[in-house]
């Protein structure tokens, strides 16, 4: 009996430390959905909340050539975790998890893929004073901290109006005009360069 006890308190203790020893991987591939390809120079943050805590960035790291990224943490307890990842003149994404979701016997894989940032600048230009015009956003990106709040527009009279939107590189921003009181109306379209400013000019 004596004997007995000792092994199962030798075994409990093994079991303990082995289950302390236990790690995660957290792993993926960052993808650069512009121009389709791996995303280099993406920074990968990730951070933990740890039980009845603040947040906290427990490691960091910047995607190589092939967009690949690997963190290993080990298990204690924490509430939930939060992968970021950013770069400069892209709009960046995050991903949270828990605890629950992860695997200890294999790589816990979370892909992602960020989209270059562009901007549209809309140039409106009218001498009449008796023309009114109204605008309707129909394609551009909404939702976003730095997007454009507006739907539509209206300018009164002689108008000389310059209007800057950001927008998902290499896609179509565009809005539709009505001049007011008359059946004259149509739309205007650009694709926006990625990194840089593309003009849409309209005279009335």
């Amino acid at each position: 009996m004596k004997y007995a006890a000792m092994f199962l308190l030798l075994f409990a203790f093994s079991a303990s430390c082995k289950k302390k020893g236990l790690e995660y991987t957290i792993e993926g591939v960052v993808t650069d959905e512009t121009f389709n390809t791996p995303g280099s120079g993406m920074l990968v943050e990730l951070y933990e909340t740890p039980a009845g805590g603040e947040k906290q960035l427990k490691s960091s790291m910047v995607t190589g050539s092939d967009g690949k990224f690997s963190f290993k943490v080990k298990r204690e307890k924490i509430e939930a975790y939060e992968l970021v990842y950013s770069k400069n003149l892209y709009f960046g994404k995050s991903t949270s998890f828990n605890l629950g979701n992860l695997s200890t016997k294999e790589p816990n894989v979370f892909n992602s893929s960020l989209i270059a940032k562009s901007w549209v600048r809309m140039i409106f230009h009218n001498p009449d004073d008796d023309q009114d015009l109204k605008v309707i956003r129909t394609n551009g990106i909404t939702g976003c901290s730095e997007c454009c709040t507006w739907t539509e527009m209206y300018f009164y009279g002689t108008t000389d109006s310059t209007v800057y939107c950001i927008n998902n590189g290499n896609t179509e921003y565009s809005y539709h005009w009505y001049l007011l009181g008359t059946q004259s109306h149509d739309e205007q379209s650009v694709i926006t360069v990625p990194f840089d400013t593309t003009d849409i000019v309209f005279n009335y």
